[in-house]
């Protein structure tokens, strides 16, 4: 047992903000944010050229990845970045409304009235508080009152995507639109047609005078998707993956920090908590979530005894993982691929490069896999499970969070849980013989 003593004694509001947080949704933002500095610098580079150029043309941007690699809270983190910025206003679109034109102008304009709490229709910066209200207030009831007419236009062709914002927008202050697009796997071509329209357009920079910036998020296969509806010129991609253990370690400190208990236990225990859940959780931003919350619920449980057992929250975290994937797994049909992907987890070390000849010759030899091999491993591309290594041609990287990711997905239930948990417990063990901490 590894026993933390308390140093103080917990506040009403602190249990509050530790109870609130033990309520967070899986794809809600983080409350505390590390990483992927290169992506976010790259992004807001390209905004503030942006805000400086006369011309739409822009670079489209791809974040792929395996599921829970933190795709979606780098979107959450762009837009409050760009909050910062006078002229730039972030619009967040589901694939959906990407499919529709007339649903996509409506998503927009109503986004930034949520988002901007009205502030995007303001027309200068210099007007009082006062006149500034009263503008804001004309320009949102002329918004709503012009909306259903113009979307009618929209769904009947009679007006173009972009007209349409221009007129209902009024943009006068030039500004730059961040398009934030999630689960990009899920769009598809306009009916009748190969491509889809807004998409391609907003690649292309052809939006009618609005300069938008297009970053689009989803699996791991999501540029094929993408080159498929038209979008496959001038694009940045960015592949995610896990954490380093300094960035992992960090998300444990500020999160603990932005919950206002990280004066709670002597430095040497917070340093053991922030080692623990990064290493138990593998630096992946889906699963380190899991032990956070057995974090928080643990310290609220235990506010009155003034101390936590720091093996009974990595292995609460541990439950609230597989918890997850009892979630994911409980109307889910059985794979005999499972069987074969356990082998390849079991011949080689998490992260070791393998050829994909390999692999194909494994799912070849597998008599229970019908599938052809080329669409096994398309599909294991797709969900992550194997991803390309930069630089080579025929080498993939093995990946347990996303194998765990895959099989929570696409495998069966009871065999995929129990297989879960060997896998887990072997690395906790592996732990204990390398002396790293980890359930000592």
């Amino acid at each position: 047992m590894q026993i933390l003593k308390f140093r103080r004694k917990l506040s009403d509001k602190e249990i509050a903000r530790l109870e609130k947080y033990q309520r967070r949704k899986e794809r809600e933002p983080p409350l505390a944010f590390e990483g992927r500095v290169d992506i976010l610098n790259e992004i807001l580079g390209q905004v503030e050229d942006r805000l400086d150029a006369t011309d739409t043309v822009s670079r489209t941007f791809v974040i792929q990845g395996p599921p829970g690699c933190g795709k979606t809270s780098l979107l959450a983190e762009l837009a409050s970045k760009i909050d910062q910025y006078a002229h730039a206003r972030v619009v967040s679109i589901e694939t959906t409304e990407m499919n529709t034109p007339a649903l996509f102008v409506e998503r927009f304009v109503d986004g930034l009235v949520k988002r901007y709490d009205k502030k995007a229709f303001r027309s200068s910066a210099k007007t009082n508080k006062t006149t500034a209200n009263a503008t804001v207030f004309k320009r949102e009831t002329e918004w709503k009152s012009t909306l259903p007419s113009v979307i009618d236009l929209v769904a009947s062709r009679k007006l173009t995507i972009w007209k349409a914002l221009n007129e209902l927008l009024n943009l006068k202050d030039n500004p730059v639109f961040l398009l934030l697009v999630d689960e990009v796997q899920s769009l598809s071509p306009f009916q009748g047609s190969d491509t889809n329209a807004i998409a391609k357009e907003v690649h292309l920079g052809t939006t009618g005078g609005i300069k938008i910036i297009p970053v689009f998020a989803g699996l791991s296969d999501c540029q094929n998707v993408l080159k498929e509806v038209g979008v496959s010129l001038r694009t940045h991609v960015e592949s995610l993956g896990g954490l380093s253990e300094p960035e992992a370690e960090s998300v444990v400190w500020n999160t603990m920090k932005g919950l206002g208990v990280e004066d709670l236990f002597n430095r040497t225990d917070v340093m053991k908590i922030m080692e623990q859940c990064s290493f138990a959780s593998e630096q992946w931003p889906r699963h380190l979530d899991q032990y956070l919350k057995a974090l928080t619920l643990e310290i609220s449980a235990c506010k009155d005894a003034f101390e936590i057992d720091l093996d009974k929250v990595i292995q609460s975290g541990h439950e609230n993982r597989m918890n997850h994937y009892d979630d994911q797994l409980s109307s889910l049909k059985g794979d005999d691929l499972v069987e074969t992907l356990i082998g390849i987890a079991q011949q080689y070390p998490l992260n070791t490069p393998i050829y994909r000849r390999e692999v194909r010759t494994f799912i070849d030899d597998d008599p229970f896999v019908e599938d052809d091999s080329k669409n096994v491993l398309f599909r294991l591309l797709h969900h992550g499970v194997l991803e390309d290594v930069k630089g080579t041609a025929s080498q993939m990287r093995f990946s347990i969070p996303s194998l765990h990711t895959y099989l929570a997905n696409e495998c069966n239930h009871e065999k995929v849980l129990s297989v879960m948990n060997q896998t887990m417990q072997e690395r906790l063990n592996e732990s204990k013989s390398k002396g790293t901490g980890v359930g000592d």
